[in-house]
């Protein structure tokens, strides 16, 4: 998602509006809307009341406050939370960073001394789309114990599955860059030699 200086949202600034659900997420109501954005109360419940119609806010499940609705962010709401207001870069800017960033997973890797090694690089989000002109360049990493460290993996790292479903909004498609050797039958094959490839893949 990306904003534009000037967009309002439920009759408020846009870019304040997701400063306000990054540090409010579970703390939408009233009192906090107005006091950050200096507003009566009439107003701010109209503004919830709007937010609610969007639905990037829903009641939260434990209401504490009798006197008080209190809301917390749906998955819409967490992806405005985090929504970009840079400027779009060029196709070829993100891919020389993604170049830079696979010689330095390269680097460390190599590196015998470290206590984790990168197992594998996800990228998703806009760079897939083919566009001239980015949002940003989305990338995940996973990484993987070694040595001593290998023996306690189950307390250093949690499944994938284990964290809660709103805390990124959906991820429709993606690459993998298995930095080992290619699974048959699998889009995890690419390697770093591979990575002008990219483009043509997505």
């Amino acid at each position: 998602m990306r904003l534009n200086r000037g967009d309002r949202i439920a009759g408020v600034d846009g870019l304040r509006l997701r400063n306000y659900f990054r540090r409010n997420s579970e703390n939408v109501n009233c009192r906090t809307l107005m006091g950050e954005f200096s507003m009566s109360k009439r107003r701010a419940q109209n503004v919830l009341d709007a937010l609610r119609k969007l639905k990037v806010i829903s009641p939260c499940e434990f209401q504490h406050d009798k006197k008080m609705v209190c809301y917390e962010t749906t998955i819409l709401g967490n992806a405005l939370g985090m929504a970009k207001a840079g400027r779009p870069v060029k196709r070829a800017s993100a891919g020389t960073v993604l170049r830079e960033l696979l010689d330095r997973v390269k680097a460390v890797n190599d590196r015998e001394d470290l206590a984790y090694r990168v197992e594998s690089v996800v990228i998703f989000g806009s760079y897939l789309s083919g566009a001239k002109r980015v949002n940003d360049l989305d990338v995940a990493v996973e990484l993987k114990p070694r040595g001593l460290v290998n023996r306690c993996r189950d307390s250093h790292r949690l499944p994938i599955s284990s964290f809660p479903a709103h805390s990124a909004y959906p991820i429709p498609r993606k690459i993998f860059l298995n930095l080992d050797s290619p699974r048959s039958g699998s889009n995890r094959g690419s390697t770093f030699t591979e990575i002008r490839d990219i483009e043509c893949a997505a």
